[in-house]
């Protein structure tokens, strides 16, 4: 189905001149024109606009940046954008919606001093989505260290978290684009594989991660009682 430019401003709530530096840059397909001043966009535009504003407002990520993201993945908007863009919500932990904040303003609003703010992003444990800008999941993130930290747990214990996550994600991601193109050279991607990969770091890692901690732990305090 076709649809007009109208149409597409109106179900995207993106300006025209926004849809227009899209197409110009490669992002969306050249519009079928049916006479002067008058194109027609395919209806997967929509979905597609969608995902384009949603990796801009919430990972902060540049045109370049989406138009190899887009190509090299090559996602399917058949069914619509909102279940893989509610996939990615829920694996960093925020939404296009969340309101994103300065450095300043995280400071303001967590009650956290600046130079805790300044160790936590030196040491990598904390991880803003887009380059000079915070959101919720970042303060609650940042406040929960700060408790911890006054309560007894060390900044090392913490950084031992991040070189095994580390370690974990880079194996997970390598692995992950290896399957994918293998995949997409045989001509099994889809949609459903594609979702089917997001339950490793939503489903399956925080099981066995959390599973596993809850037997060390009973372990530690079986060993406790025996002694």
């Amino acid at each position: 189905m076709k649809i007009k430019m109208a149409e597409l401003v109106e179900k995207t709530n993106v300006p025209k001149s926004t849809i227009l530096y899209y197409i110009k840059e490669g992002l969306l397909p050249e519009p079928e024109r049916i006479k002067q001043n008058v194109c027609l966009y395919d209806e997967s535009c929509i979905e597609h606009v969608k995902f384009i504003k949603f990796l801009q407002t919430t990972y902060g990520r540049s045109i370049a940046e989406i138009k190899h993201s887009m190509c090299s993945h090559g996602y399917d908007f058949s069914k619509g954008s909102d279940l893989l863009i509610g996939f990615l919500e829920k694996l960093s932990g925020t939404s296009a919606n969340t309101l994103k904040i300065t450095k300043g303003e995280l400071v303001a609003k967590s009650g956290v001093d600046e130079k805790f703010v300044d160790l936590m992003l030196q040491k990598e444990l904390l991880i803003p989505l887009s380059d000079g800008f915070f959101d919720e999941k970042d303060m609650e993130i940042l406040i929960s260290y700060k408790k911890l930290i006054e309560g007894g747990w060390s900044i090392e214990f913490f950084e031992k978290y991040i070189d095994l996550s580390r370690e974990l994600a880079t194996y997970a991601m390598r692995e992950t684009v290896r399957i994918k193109r293998e995949l997409r050279n045989n001509g099994g991607i889809n949609n459903e594989i594609q979702h089917l990969m997001f339950e490793i770091p939503l489903s399956i890692e925080p099981y066995i991660i959390n599973r596993l901690g809850i037997r060390e732990y009973q372990k530690i305090i079986d060993l406790e009682r025996q002694g």
